[in-house]
């Protein structure tokens, strides 16, 4: 694990010539997250000047696509709609790729429930309360036999009728398990942090026995999805630039590719130097992402 800026000029250039694709995560390496993020913009332009192909892999699902692009519009981020990947479309690509034509119960923000209605898939509903008796214990513990996967991403709703109904479902073989976003601490400001949704996943896999198909970072459904999607057939040439160390290292060690941590959102140099998982180790760290611009402007006169 170095410091890129410790590099020399033939070690940085090295580094620079050892990739062709660069995927970013999204909030806390070029989205501020608790404060701005400067010359982000100017990194992206530079490496993009360098030849490098940039793509950008995000768990956030909250907003769906439509306020993904705004935020990209909002920062003056040109970037193509393929250029982009979040949980729901890589979900949404796999239930149709095997034709998948059942019910969803799906627990996870309204805009995500959305999307998939609009990509044609019907989603089953979820029960708001149970009856605090022996008939209604009775009545949620009825399956229906129309689900054929649950979903499970964030939720800010989320109750004890919600999780139980899910796992009764899940104990039938046949209903596919699926996962969004495994973040388990989600930064809001430099003090509040969010609980978020891979608790609820774990209280889930624990009680079924069952692992997920995880189409959030780091699953390796999500990788698959992500190596199709940029044409990557070599991933050691492509570098992952992430800011927390299970979600962004850990689906960059996953995938077999170069790793990159930034210090600007879930992650700081105290935690780095402190973590023992190996998987969540990157190969190098920087300061910002907008550092990057002037490490190419200063080692390399680019």
């Amino acid at each position: 694990m170095k410091d890129l800026a410790s590099l020399t000029s033939a070690e940085f250039k090295q580094f620079l010539d050892s990739f062709d694709n660069i995927l970013c995560d999204c909030d806390g390496v070029i989205f501020p997250l608790h404060k701005p993020i400067p010359d982000a913009k100017d990194s992206i332009l530079k490496l993009r000047q360098c030849g490098k192909r940039l793509g950008f892999v995000t768990n956030n699902n909250v907003g769906g696509f439509k306020q993904i692009l705004e935020k990209f519009d909002q920062h003056e981020y040109k970037v193509n709609l393929d250029d982009i990947v979040y949980p729901t479309a890589a979900m949404i690509d796999y239930l149709k790729s095997i034709d998948f034509d059942k019910e969803i119960y799906l627990i996870g923000f309204p805009i995500m429930k959305e999307e998939f209605k609009k990509a044609g898939f019907k989603l089953a509903d979820l029960p708001d309360k149970i009856e605090e008796s022996r008939d209604g214990l009775k009545e949620i513990l009825k399956s229906n036999p129309n689900i054929g996967a649950v979903i499970v991403d964030v939720d800010l709703n989320l109750n004890f009728p919600k999780m139980f109904e899910a796992a009764l479902h899940l104990r039938q073989p046949d209903v596919i398990f699926m996962t969004g976003a495994t973040d388990k601490n989600v930064p809001i400001t430099s003090d509040l942090v969010f609980m978020g949704p891979g608790y609820f996943q774990q209280v889930l896999i624990d009680f079924t026995g069952r692992t997920p198909l995880g189409f959030g970072k780091p699953g390796l459904s999500l990788s698959k999805y992500v190596n199709n999607r940029f044409n990557i057939t070599n991933p050691s040439r492509t570098l992952f630039v992430g800011d927390s160390l299970e979600q962004d290292i850990g689906f960059g060690t996953c995938c077999g590719y170069q790793k990159l941590l930034v210090l600007t959102g879930a992650t700081t140099m105290d935690q780095l130097s402190k973590t023992t998982n190996k998987e969540w180790v990157p190969d190098f760290y920087i300061s910002s992402f907008g550092d990057i611009n002037r490490l190419i402007k200063d080692k390399l006169d680019i």
